[in-house]
């Protein structure tokens, strides 16, 4: 009985020591959001429609809950706990027409800059 209860115990600690040895253990790349590359901010226009910029960023991740006049898009790539990309970009709208943008990219001409 007390082999039992030594090999159960000797098992545990076994067991939860992979747990413990984090350094070891793969973790697969995870990636989400929206993947907006420059060549497709370089296709933005101001005065574009929300159609048209889905047609060229794809669907938001976020848009504004109150008025829907700001969309967000987000890209994160992690492995683990460590942070590969991350990228950030926002586009306004004003009376339904693309206004004004901002993030980690340079701004076709024509385009206003907001911070985000």
């Amino acid at each position: 009985m007390k082999l039992r209860i030594l090999g159960f115990m000797l098992f545990s600690v076994l067991l939860s020591g992979c747990a413990v040895v984090d350094w070891m253990t793969y973790k697969l790349p995870v990636r989400q959001g929206n993947i907006v590359e420059q060549k497709d901010v370089d296709l933005l226009r101001a005065g574009m429609s929300p159609e048209q910029v889905v047609y060229v960023l794809g669907e938001p991740l976020a848009r504004s809950s109150f008025r829907g006049t700001r969309w967000e898009y987000s890209f994160d790539a992690k492995q683990g706990n460590e942070v590969i990309t991350q990228t950030r970009f926002v586009v306004f709208f004003e009376e339904g027409k693309l206004a004004a943008a901002g993030g980690d990219f340079t701004l076709p001409e024509g385009l206003a800059k907001r911070d985000i």
